[in-house]
């Protein structure tokens, strides 16, 4: 892989840059209540909710409000314990001096991203929420709204996540580069694969 064009650095959010520590699993009873209680389930539960806004009264008129209340406040808890991993935000500060733009693209829902940006106190060139973007990774959508904002050809793009499919396969399918970032417990990619976010130091010099 040559990196050699790279003007732009984007990235997944979650186990990439931040990570949740207090793990809840807010969505499980809601994806089990919508299975169970909609005439006509739908296909992927997960893209639909990273989607909209996440308002679950008006999203769901039938969930009854005890389990409203309970999914809202595993959520709350969850989006209170998101923090930074080490190597984020010195490779984001090195990068931005190098003269890189940097950019977030994550599958995320609205209440999660202003605790996530706030474990990310540095300046974004942009910021794609598959909320804002009406399209969720790896819907081609999503990285051609990342390309737009960011206003730099979609080659000289570096994609970096922890998800195959989202984070390198569909990000070079719509022509960026893209690294996998295997934190020790994802499954191995050969060939496009680093430890950690401080090997991207060494992969890309000053502009």
């Amino acid at each position: 892989m040559t990196l050699a064009q790279i003007r732009a650095v984007a990235f997944d959010a979650f186990d990439t840059l931040v990570q949740i520590r207090q793990p809840q699993r807010p969505l499980s009873l809601l994806q089990t209540w919508m299975r169970a209680t909609l005439a006509e389930p739908r296909l992927d539960d997960y893209e639909w909710l990273m989607t909209r806004d996440f308002d679950l009264a008006a999203l769901f008129p039938g969930l009854p409000s005890q389990t409203i209340d309970h999914i809202n406040s595993a959520i709350a808890l969850e989006a209170a314990s998101i923090a930074a991993f080490d190597d984020a935000l010195p490779t984001l500060s090195v990068l931005r001096d190098r003269g890189y733009k940097t950019a977030l693209c994550s599958n995320i829902l609205t209440p999660y991203a202003a605790p996530a940006l706030a474990a990310l106190p540095v300046p974004w060139d942009a910021i794609t929420w598959s909320f804002k973007a009406h399209a969720a990774k790896p819907n081609p959508m999503i990285y051609a709204d990342l390309i737009r904002t960011l206003d730099v050809q979609s080659d000289e793009i570096l994609f970096v996540g922890d998800h195959i499919e989202n984070d390198v396969t569909a990000p070079r399918r719509a022509g960026m580069s893209a690294l996998y970032l295997r934190r020790g417990y994802q499954p191995l990619a050969p060939n496009h694969e680093i430890a950690s976010l401080d090997t991207l130091l060494t992969l890309l010099p000053d502009l």
